[in-house]
């Protein structure tokens, strides 16, 4: 390293030595409910915006019907490419009330690529589809499954493999 990079990492690396000279924030100061309830990592003079009551709130709740959903949806392989959402939907409705029906597509050229996901509005219909055994859509024998999230399938430690066979 030429002396003058040495100089200038010098510099920087002694940078926290100056942030000892700073004045510490009081922990036992005041704070009126609007410094609680505004966002404050805004750059000088940019407008910040107070946090809605009850946000917190919404989000759990949010994180709640999105568990609860995940108990209601199901996993749908081997679907015969030209099957559109509209007759997934139809052919699981037989099951229960059917909240939501996705194909998935491939983004580039935006064709099916095979399988799906239905969420039922309640339980009982993801049990019966179940138990069902052969299902048969679009001339084509699918399988359903309970359907798993990601990050369950996501694991540097391997867990997963205590589980699956």
């Amino acid at each position: 390293m030429a002396e003058t990079e040495i100089n200038i990492v010098h510099e920087v690396l002694a940078e926290p030595d100056d942030l000892k000279d700073l004045p510490e924030e009081d922990p036992k100061a005041e704070q009126t409910p609007a410094d609680v309830n505004t966002v404050t990592d805004q750059p000088d003079g940019a407008a910040t915006t107070p946090i809605e009551e009850g946000a917190a709130a919404t989000e759990s709740k949010a994180d709640a019907d999105e568990e609860d959903d995940q108990e209601k949806k199901l996993f749908i392989g081997g679907l015969n490419y030209s099957t559109t959402e509209d007759q997934m939907s139809e052919f699981f409705s037989k099951f229960g009330k059917v909240s939501k029906a996705i194909i998935m597509k491939d983004k580039m050229t935006g064709n099916s690529r095979g399988f799906g996901f239905v969420c039922f509005q309640d339980l009982a219909a993801v049990e019966d589809c179940m138990k069902a055994g052969n299902l048969q859509l679009g001339g084509r024998l699918v399988e359903a499954k309970r359907s798993v999230p990601r990050y369950f399938l996501r694991s540097a430690s391997g867990w997963l493999s205590d589980f699956v066979s």
